[in-house]
């Protein structure tokens, strides 16, 4: 995370590179930074001319090369993105011939000044290979992975000191609950900031009443309910969020994560790990830990593994064709938040 930040500082300073190579699985922070770049490289006229897309499965290495050979009209610099650039993974049906990456590798070791050439990758590079030595020698290499524990509570707190805004703990941690996926968490950041108007302090009342008016928020309320074993909430938020259109495989799913994770963290406590390797080993935030294994000491062992097995169940009854899912829901919840 840590890098990120120095890359995105840079880049909002106007110390611009001419190579990058952002790759991992959180696009949300990729397109964060290519927002950035666009932004400061294309601020004058012309854009249309200065902004070339290309999706590297499909582009040849000879367009690539010439796009970033071009120079820029009306203005200091150029932009060019490659998307999806599997030539820098380990993926054996998009290798580069040897001439290619031989091309590729030149360009790299003398860049266009005037361009900006950024490599995009949903993905993990191959370290291995020639043509990711030869860029990181002269380009900005960033990994993008999803943000976890501290890194995600750190990012949260940034975005709203942007805003100009605290967030207190018990706030942070109920959001946290809701979602850990930044463009879910970017869109409640801004409603929040927005909500709190004059406010510098997010409290918890507030981050309830802004996620009571999502369906991610009533998702994190169904499955808080089920892991409390109170049937008749969770029978109702069901039918609430059917009723509104939310997809009953939407709702299984996180139902079926939520009792996974509760399982996770019973048998790890159990064969006596710690409070922090039991986060650590299960990806669960440390604020909300604590929730996590109060709930699963509402379930045995065995009943938490019936409760996987039935959600299973009803997934391959949904495959098979039968369609009564909301009816399926409904029994699984007498079944899990019963006989307590």
């Amino acid at each position: 995370m840590s890098s990120y930040v120095k890359v995105l500082q840079s880049v909002e300073q106007g110390n611009i590179d001419s190579l990058y190579l952002l790759y991992g699985e959180e696009t949300f922070l990729q397109e964060t930074l290519i927002s950035r770049l666009k932004e400061k490289i294309l601020a004058s006229g012309a854009k249309d001319f200065n902004y070339d897309v290309m999706d590297g499965r499909e582009a040849s290495v000879a367009s690539i090369l010439a796009s970033a050979e071009t120079l820029p009209v009306l203005a200091d610099r150029r932009l060019v993105l490659v998307k999806n650039a599997l030539f820098f993974s380990a993926n054996k049906s998009s290798q580069l011939g040897s001439e290619a990456v031989e091309q590729l590798v030149g360009y790299f070791s003398r860049p266009n000044p005037s361009t900006c050439l950024v490599f995009t990758l949903n993905g993990n590079i191959d370290n291995r290979k020639k043509i990711v030595k030869e860029f990181k020698k002269h380009g900005v290499v960033l990994p993008l992975n999803k943000l976890r524990g501290n890194a995600l509570t750190r990012w949260v707190k940034e975005m709203f000191a942007k805003q100009g805004k605290d967030i207190e703990r018990d706030a942070l941690a109920l959001l946290l609950m809701a979602s850990n996926d930044l463009t879910i968490l970017d869109k409640e950041i801004t409603k929040l900031s927005i909500y709190a108007g004059e406010d510098k302090r997010i409290t918890r009342p507030m981050v309830e009443e802004c996620l009571s008016q999502t369906v991610q928020g009533d998702i994190f309320k169904l499955v808080d309910a089920m892991g409390e074993r109170r049937s008749d909430e969770a029978l109702r938020r069901i039918r609430e969020m059917l009723l509104i259109g939310e997809k009953p495989m939407q709702l299984l799913v996180m139902i079926g994560r939520q009792f996974r994770l509760l399982l996770q963290t019973k048998v790890l406590l159990k064969q006596g790990y710690s409070v922090k390797q039991v986060g650590e080993k299960t990806g669960i935030h440390p604020m909300v830990l604590p929730k996590i294994i109060k709930q699963s000491k509402n379930f045995t062992e065995e009943e938490l593994e019936q409760a996987i097995m039935d959600v299973a169940a009803i997934d391959r009854h949904f495959k098979q064709g039968y369609r009564d899912l909301p009816r399926e829901l409904e029994l699984l919840t007498f079944k899990v938040c019963g006989n307590k």
